[in-house]
């Protein structure tokens, strides 16, 4: 989206809410959240009551968005420059909102995106590249594998296609290999370097190539820097942040997965179709 176009998103709320609810309702049919009947009475207050279980509601009932308080055009305002990597202490300055609105913006944001990303069922396959690494940490020690303090993170790259990261609780070969079993499709080519933990893919349903990091870096297709650049990307982003507590860190790494699978997109419309989603129910 160009400059002229976001001005005029966001030169007025009426503006700004017209362009967020062609994300909330196809051909503006509108239904009950709660039972999806579309049959209701408008009351004077603009919201509607359903005929068929009560339920009131108005545009952003049951919606990320209607998380929070702020106006649409503040919406947008925030969802640009979430897209340009600010942080929430300049949104808050660049918006005149306070901090904690910003920083709880930004985290409804990161949870639609996460939202979106658990609803992604379809199995990576072709060429797979696996890896893990590790995030934080209180002070500079012993790196890789082993060291202390640090988040261990799992990774899956589909060449030419999608990245998928998880926080893992360890690295052992039960935990890493479980998740790929569920989330790549068997008879893929599997590349990873020389860990242990891997030595096991063959017999789950993969062809198996090891590089040996201690020898080289790759040998012709045998290689896994697809996922050390995805690596060097996040946490390069996660510079900018000054610190992420541990309790924010899977939103944080579910974000940089997102900018990485479109990277060559244009985020703006992509975050408003999610914040602009219902929110899934927790059961």
């Amino acid at each position: 989206m160009d400059l002229k176009a976001y001005e005029c998103l966001v030169r007025s709320e009426s503006a700004a809410r017209k362009y967020l609810l062609g994300f909330c309702w196809k051909n503006q049919q509108r239904f009950c959240p709660e039972c999806k009947s579309r049959s209701f009475i408008k009351l004077n207050d603009g919201r509607r009551r359903c005929k068929q279980c009560g339920y009131t509601y108005h545009d952003f009932s049951g919606r990320w968005i209607n998380l929070s308080r702020l106006s649409p055009d503040q919406w947008l305002r925030i969802v640009k420059l979430f897209e340009l990597e600010v942080s929430a202490r300049m949104i808050a300055k660049q918006t005149g909102i306070a901090y904690n609105t910003a920083h709880r913006a930004v985290t409804i944001l990161r949870m639609a995106i996460l939202a979106h990303s658990e609803d992604a069922k379809a199995l990576l396959s072709g060429e797979i590249e696996l890896d893990e690494s590790y995030f934080g940490g209180k002070r500079k020690g012993k790196r890789g594998r082993g060291a202390a303090g640090k988040v261990p993170v799992f990774g899956i790259l589909s060449r030419g296609s999608q990245v998928f990261v998880q926080v893992v609780p360890d690295c052992k070969a039960e935990t890493l290999l479980g998740l790929t079993v569920r989330k790549v499709r068997r008879g893929s080519i599997v590349y990873t370097d020389k860990y242990k933990a891997y030595d096991s893919l063959m017999f789950c349903g993969f062809r198996h190539l090891a590089v040996d990091h201690g020898k080289y870096f790759s040998s012709g297709k045998v290689y896994i820097n697809g996922l050390e650049g995805f690596w060097s990307f996040a946490k390069e982003l996660l510079i900018k942040h000054h610190g992420v507590s541990r309790k924010f860190f899977p939103l944080y790494l579910k974000e940089m997965e997102f900018r990485y699978n479109h990277r060559q997109h244009r985020l703006f419309d992509k975050l408003c179709q999610f914040l602009c989603d219902f929110v899934p129910d927790v059961e």
